[in-house]
């Protein structure tokens, strides 16, 4: 202490002790406050992130089984309608050559719905061979992947010059072949199902 100061409390006075113990305590309840009003902004921040993500969820679930419940009922009815709802959201195109490549015809793969091949006439694909099975294989689809699988048809399905066992993605310039004159080329559309 320097000459002439006066020292309002001398060492070891409690007046001194207390003021002190009283600036650390508001100072703790200051952090204290902080801290809670922060634990409490990310409480809400996290709450509505979640909020969101369920919302969000709920939201394409209903969206891809209206997509698919719209596309199944124009699919019976008015086949060209229902492409038309394909091409739209398609997640790839098949190609079909029947022997001739100025014959051909592109069928668009909506997210979430399934298509049939075969020779039968209730098939949305039908394909114009006589060593096709009625229904032949199968055309699926998720929201970015396309999938072909066999049906149990007697000359089988092959993807690539390899037989097809179970459901097996399509990647981008995937051949299926039933038989030497009908086969029918993929093609994605989004950009996960070209690099898959």
């Amino acid at each position: 202490m320097r000459r002439g100061q006066r020292c309002l409390t001398r060492p070891g006075d409690k007046v001194g002790r207390s003021v002190i113990g009283r600036e650390y305590r508001a100072l703790v309840d200051v952090a204290v406050i902080l801290v809670g009003a922060g634990a409490g902004a990310v409480a809400s921040i996290l709450t509505a992130y979640a909020t969101y993500r369920l919302t969000a969820r709920q939201d394409q679930r209903k969206w891809r089984a209206e997509l698919a419940e719209k596309y199944a009922l124009l699919t019976a009815d008015q086949p060209r309608a229902a492409q038309a709802l394909a091409r739209q959201f398609a997640v790839g195109v098949l190609i079909m050559e029947r022997g001739d490549a100025a014959l051909r015809e592109k069928v668009f793969i909506a997210p979430y719905t399934r298509m049939r091949a075969g020779r039968a006439e209730d098939n949305e694909i039908v394909l114009p061979t006589p060593k096709a099975s009625g229904h032949h294989f199968a055309i699926s689809a998720d929201g970015e992947t396309a999938y072909v699988e066999d049906l149990g048809s007697a000359n089988g399905t092959w993807l690539n010059n390899s037989q097809v066992h179970g459901r097996t993605p399509l990647r981008a310039g995937d051949l299926i072949r039933v038989d030497d004159s009908c086969h029918v080329e993929f093609q994605p559309l989004t950009s996960s199902a070209s690099s898959a």
